[in-house]
């Protein structure tokens, strides 16, 4: 058990070392992008594993967004951890986040040198713990509270609904990519099937995500992807691609009406709390 003071320290370093982690995958991703990772270039990577799922390139320009988040929270933490007068909201966030924000730097490091070197089937395994980590900090920040702080909101929840909902989309993305990985022979509707399935996959994430989590910045970013993957398919003019584009707009459709229920929900409770009639089950 340690004392005040120890903790204090404790977090203060964690906080450092949070920072730092964030600060060496922006440098990787940076790297990334400018091909001095093995001399190759995510869009290069993909075009070598060609999928329906694959949305077009001005989608990846959310990885922006999601960075710009996820620096303010690594300052918000760092604030937190050195301003005096705030130990109730420090110790919510060493408690709640632990090393789980380490571990997926780590893992977002990880799965970008595995990428670039052609390592697939090692890279969606490393993936699949970035996404298993991202989850578990959300859990542990109870992201479906409506009642939660602002600043938890703004630092926190969104950012990290953001990096999630991303996240499954690259998650999915890549499984399919194990199809020209491996040259598992696919003729005639099989790349469509496999798209549609990846995409009926991801709606269902998404409505389990928003509708039983309250998590609508994931819900968003799903609605962006599919507009990119629309964009792609129109852009090819492929005979199987009318399907998919068919596909994404009623999938996207229903996660937008999905957005708009759940925010409905948000906005009752709001009014049945001020009322004193909440039911904390009721989202």
């Amino acid at each position: 058990m340690m004392s005040p003071a120890q903790s204090s320290y404790h977090q203060k370093n964690l906080s450092v070392f949070n920072l730092l982690a964030f600060v060496i995958v922006l440098v990787l991703n940076t790297m990334a992008a400018s091909g001095r990772i093995n001399g190759r270039t995510p869009a290069m990577i993909s075009q070598q594993y060609p999928s329906l799922f694959t949305p077009a390139a001005f989608t990846f320009a959310i990885w922006s967004v999601i960075y710009l988040g996820l620096l303010s929270f690594c300052i918000y933490q760092c604030w937190l951890a050195f301003q005096s007068g705030r130990d109730a909201a420090r110790n919510h966030m060493a408690t709640r986040l632990q090393t789980w924000w380490l571990w997926s730097c780590m893992a977002n490091a990880g799965w970008l040198i595995a990428w670039h070197y052609n390592w697939l089937p090692l890279s969606i395994v490393v993936m699949g713990f970035l996404w298993y980590s991202i989850w578990n900090i959300q859990q542990r920040f109870q992201v479906a509270s409506p009642d939660a702080p602002l600043p938890i909101k703004l630092f926190v929840f969104i950012p990290f609904g953001l990096y999630f909902g991303w996240i499954s989309i690259a998650f999915i993305a890549n499984l399919l990519e194990l199809v020209a990985y491996f040259d598992i022979p696919v003729a005639g509707t099989g790349p469509m099937l496999f798209a549609i399935a990846g995409l009926l996959l991801g709606t269902a994430l998404t409505a389990y995500f928003l509708l039983l989590h309250n998590n609508v910045p994931y819900a968003l970013v799903t609605i962006w992807a599919f507009i990119g993957i629309i964009a792609k398919r129109q852009n090819e003019g492929l005979q199987w691609g009318v399907p998919i584009i068919q596909t994404c707009f009623i999938l996207a459709g229903l996660v937008a009406v999905a957005i708009i229920w759940q925010l409905f929900r948000q906005r009752h409770w709001k009014t049945l709390t001020a009322h004193g009639l909440a039911d904390r089950n009721f989202l």
